[in-house]
């Protein structure tokens, strides 16, 4: 079960990171650590680049939110439309 949820968490982390411009790990996390109120030395990395910083919160993580959502819906929908 672990295992399953750090898998769907890089996953996740892997679909912020990469779009029309790839953005390095490190500024994902602390883009997001940033937006969790999480700054200082508990989030490695600094936001100083602000336009990464909110097309990963405004833009890729709401669209990861959604794919994650939405993706058990569709795979269950096609498993009984096989049926």
């Amino acid at each position: 079960m672990a295992a399953g949820a750090a898998a769907i968490a890089a996953l996740a982390l892997l679909s912020i990171a990469y779009g029309s411009t790839v953005i390095a790990l490190s500024d994902v996390v602390a883009a997001l650590g940033h937006a969790a109120g999480l700054d200082g030395d508990l989030v490695p990395g600094s936001v100083g680049n602000i336009p990464v910083a909110k097309i990963i919160v405004d833009l890729r993580l709401p669209r990861t939110i959604m794919e994650s959502v939405s993706a058990p819906g569709w795979a269950s929908s096609a498993r009984c439309c096989r049926r």
